[in-house]
């Protein structure tokens, strides 16, 4: 794989942080310095694009952080949700084939795949994650 050439340096922490409180509410600057302490620079440049004022082009830091508290409790719902959908299209494929097959182990059968190499390959992923896992029940 050929090397991307970067034609910007890294920036230190003083220099990022520098750079972001120039355009901060300046009684807000520590507060920026404890943020980047805990997230990075470049995350932190994303969310700003649209909290910037279109006026002058500063930002709140407490608008900043409520934005990126909430884009955190909503990636918690979605995946903890994410998990029973999961569960409920599993048990839904399942029970279908369950039935339609008179096979509780379908799965294990390469007759019931359309693409016998895919099925082999998939069954050896489900007992590497197996392996792996530290659930008591999959």
């Amino acid at each position: 794989m050929p090397k991307i050439q970067f034609s910007k340096p890294p920036l230190d922490f003083d220099t990022q942080l520098r750079k972001l409180a120039a355009t901060c509410q300046p009684s807000e600057k520590y507060e920026l310095g404890e943020l980047l302490l805990k997230c990075s620079y470049y995350r932190v440049k994303s969310y700003l694009q649209p909290l910037r004022d279109p006026q002058n082009g500063t930002f709140s830091v407490e608008h900043l952080k409520s934005v990126m508290a909430f884009d955190h409790d909503l990636r918690l719902l979605i995946l903890d949700n994410l998990e029973t959908v999961e569960v409920y299209f599993r048990t839904v494929i399942n029970e279908y084939m369950s039935n339609a097959t008179g096979d509780a182990f379908w799965y294990l059968n390469t007759d019931y795949f359309a693409k016998p190499d895919d099925h082999k390959a998939l069954i050896g992923t489900v007992r590497e994650e197996y392996a792996r896992s530290r659930e008591g029940f999959i």
